[in-house]
């Protein structure tokens, strides 16, 4: 798909496409799950919303923070069949200042790439242990 057809599905309204530091919210009960899209652009499936947060009023990984929390996920879940959609608007966000918005911003996203970071880690350990077992089951790795 060429960039014009994007940009003109786009202003159809039959496609979503994402910028830098909007929100991205996975809008299912089963699928719950909230981040600041930082690949953009990215045309966005079913049941995923986007929300383009004001960067002068709004720090997008402090309002990724606060969706992201177990109340929102339970209030998500509220009422709910897994399949249900998420009604975004009645998700909960702090109010604060854009200065505290920033620091707290900025801890959510050192947070998320530690959780990158270490599920990377996990990956390449699993990996590992793989490799690993197949070497020994196969004789290629002799024992201590």
């Amino acid at each position: 798909m060429s960039l014009e057809e994007v940009e003109r599905l786009e202003e159809e309204g039959r496609i979503t496409v994402t910028s830098s530091h909007d929100v991205v919210v996975a809008g299912t009960v089963a699928e719950f799950a909230v981040w600041v899209d930082s690949s953009a652009p990215v045309v966005l499936g079913p049941h995923l919303y986007r929300l383009r947060p004001d960067l002068e009023r709004l720090d997008p990984w402090f309002l990724a923070a606060c969706l992201r929390t177990q109340s929102n996920a339970r209030q998500a879940g509220t009422r709910a069949t897994a399949a249900s959609r998420i009604d975004v608007r009645r998700l909960k966000v702090l109010r604060l200042p854009m200065a505290e918005q920033r620091r707290y911003g900025e801890a959510h996203r050192r947070l998320v790439d530690f959780e990158r970071a270490v599920a990377e880690v996990s990956s390449v350990g699993a990996e590992l242990g793989r490799t690993l077992s197949e070497l020994l089951g196969n004789g290629r790795l002799m024992p201590e």
